[in-house]
Formats: C-alpha cells, sequence, structure tokens
C-alpha cells in the first residue's frame, strides 16, 4: 500500500471527504540585476522557485532542495484530492499535501479522533503525536517493511482552517529519519 494511501485511509476511517483537483501554482524569481551589470552580457541562469502553492491555495511550500512536481505522475498514486505533490530524487523525500473536505464537529474533536485513529493503525509503527495547538496537529511515524518495500519514514501536520477546511502535508522518505521530515515539513510548508 502506498504511503499517500496510509494518509488518506486515515482521513477516510473520519468520515471525511474532498473534492479538489488541479495543478499547484509556482511561483518563480529572477534573479535581480543592478545598472553597472546590466550592461555586461551574462549567461542565462535558471528562476529560483521561491514558492509553490497547493492547487487550491490552501499550502504554500518553499522548497528545500531538487523538488519536482509530481502531481500529475500517475506512479505517484495523487488522487484528486491531492493539491500538492512534490518529489526531491536526491534524498527519496516525497512532499504531499492532501485536501480533506470539512471538520465535522470541532476541531479539538476531529484532532482527537485522529490521535486515536493513527494510534489504532496496524500498518505503521513508531507513532508520535505531538499535542493539537493553534489548529494543527503534528505527528510522525514508520511505514514498517512490506512486501518488497522497505521501511520509510513520514512526518505530517494536519491543520484546520478558519473555516474548517482540512489539509494534511505529510513529508515522507526512506533516506531520512521521522524528525528530520518533521523539520522538512515544519519548516518548509505554509498554511494559508
Amino acid at each position: 500500500m502506498s504511503y499517500k494511501i496510509t494518509a488518506l485511509l486515515i482521513a477516510a476511517t473520519l468520515g471525511i471527504s474532498a473534492c479538489n483537483n488541479g495543478t499547484p501554482e509556482q511561483t518563480s524569481v529572477a534573479p535581480a540585476t543592478d545598472s553597472a551589470t546590466a550592461s555586461t552580457p551574462t549567461v542565462a541562469s535558471t528562476p529560483v522557485v521561491a514558492e509553490i502553492k497547493s492547487s487550491d491555495g490552501a499550502v504554500s511550500f518553499t522548497p528545500n532542495g531538487d523538488f519536482a512536481d509530481k502531481l500529475g505522475d500517475a506512479a505517484f498514486g495523487a488522487d484528486k484530492n491531492t493539491t500538492l505533490l512534490q518529489y526531491d530524487e536526491s534524498r527519496n523525500l516525497t512532499l504531499s499535501v492532501v485536501a480533506s473536505g470539512k471538520v465535522k464537529g470541532t476541531a479539538e474533536d476531529f484532532f482527537g479522533s485522529l490521535k486515536k485513529n493513527i494510534e489504532a493503525d496496524k500498518t505503521v509503527s513508531n507513532a508520535q503525536i505531538d499535542e493539537a495547538a493553534n489548529n494543527q496537529m503534528a505527528y510522525r511515524f514508520t511505514h514498517p517493511e512490506a512486501d518488497g518495500k522497505p521501511a520509510a519514514n513520514e512526518s505530517c501536520i494536519t491543520a484546520v482552517s478558519a473555516d474548517g477546511v482540512i489539509n494534511t502535508a505529510c513529508a515522507t522518505s526512506t533516506d531520512l529519519s521521522a524528525d528530520e521530515l518533521k523539520d522538512v515539513v515544519a519548516n518548509s510548508l505554509k498554511f494559508n
């Protein structure tokens, strides 16, 4: 089972659904030039991607690495709920954002239910769940080696917006630790 599917199954067990689809928006920043160097011929450089937004605009991602968009790549298993999907091959690091509809009830009840579902999920091990704060909850776990696939660590933050919309951002890698992935998610993503 893919790691993204596991995240979706956890969301499905909470009885939530989503209906967003699209392509992430990328914002590029071209290198600045001053008047002294403007007349000097220069070698063309590739613009640096400063920020990537999820297709619904709910999450912004500032890449720290060599990420490539995989939202339309069937091999990565994205579905209509996936609003951002980036992959850094050098670190075997996948970063995804899944929109999961609206909270039924309070955010506090939702996070309590999510925590119970993660703790009860027999397909993951080493689950560490932070206390929910500011309508966000961070958690991380390991997908044990199975079906010929190596063990993989995953770290996620699930956020509930002021209007009750649920978005989950996860970083998954076979090469990075769960704590390293926690830093990736915490330091490169912003819930808008």
